[in-house]
């Protein structure tokens, strides 16, 4: 046991020295000219999945995996969950990662070209390496390199954040989401393909704003925006012109915002 104690000492120094707890700003801005700063995200109630890729074939399936991962906690939590993919070293060009993803599958990530995003702020360089960071506090919540990424890490890594940003009000929003908005709320046909409808049940007359958002909170479509009477009511979305992918539908008159997963594909 004497003998196994000095090595424990020197596991966890080892350990300690390459497994950053916390995350490194960064300010990048990303293949479809939206800039991003991390700790701005993070301060908002964000929590980003980040995987480096070369890109190549050894990353399809772990890219893949992160996207569901994400998809999956984006339902049950619309808008917190954001997924960046970053080259390596940030010499590949935009052209060549996204039609990599493109032909992948690999259709939800903000794709940078960037070598401000630093692999080796996370410990050692590898293919492919994900991080999940949350919090105002910066937290890594999961890091890990192939062949030890895992759908399970990645999920109880996104769970984590979720759970220590909804127990602090520090990170809180400022948005408050209520589902007592609407009586009832229909979204059809979702996924959607050229159009969908959205029906909804008023409680009372309200002054509403139907609006899509992306991952990232931004508004890509305005859809409604006037006064509607208590009752039942139906709202026709044109999806033709928004890019196959995951977005939000969100409904709002105000102080109370309701926010539903919409899926297009064309």
């Amino acid at each position: 046991m004497k003998k196994l104690i000095p090595f424990a000492f020197l596991l966890s120094m080892t350990i300690s020295a390459y497994c950053q707890t916390t995350a490194t700003d960064f300010t990048a801005t990303d293949c479809a000219g939206n800039s991003h700063n991390l700790f701005s995200e993070l301060n908002s109630g964000k929590v980003v999945v980040l995987i480096w890729v070369m890109p190549c074939g050894a990353c399809i399936s772990d890219a893949l995996t992160a996207q569901t991962e994400v998809q999956n906690a984006l339902t049950a939590n619309p808008g917190k969950v954001l997924y960046y993919l970053a080259d390596d070293f940030g010499t590949t060009s935009c052209l060549t990662l996204n039609s990599w993803c493109s032909t992948n599958g690999i259709t939800d990530p903000a794709v940078f070209k960037s070598n401000a995003i630093k692999m080796s702020d996370y410990g050692a360089n590898g293919m492919p390496k994900i991080v999940v960071i949350g919090g105002n506090n910066h937290t890594v919540y999961y890091n890990a390199i192939a062949p030890n990424i895992s759908a399970t890490g990645i999920k109880d890594g996104i769970d984590a954040a979720i759970a220590a940003i909804n127990s602090n009000t520090n990170t809180a929003t400022g948005i408050n989401e209520s589902t007592s908005l609407l009586d009832e709320l229909v979204l059809y046909p979702n996924p959607a393909n050229t159009s969908t409808e959205l029906k909804i049940t008023l409680q009372q007359s309200e002054k509403l704003k139907v609006e899509v958002l992306n991952q990232l909170g931004q508004v890509v479509k305005e859809v409604y925006a006037g006064q509607l009477s208590k009752g039942n009511h139906s709202i026709k979305i044109t999806t033709s012109d928004l890019a196959t992918g995951n977005y939000f539908l969100s409904i709002s008159n105000g102080p109370a915002v309701r926010k539903e997963q919409m899926i297009i594909t064309h």
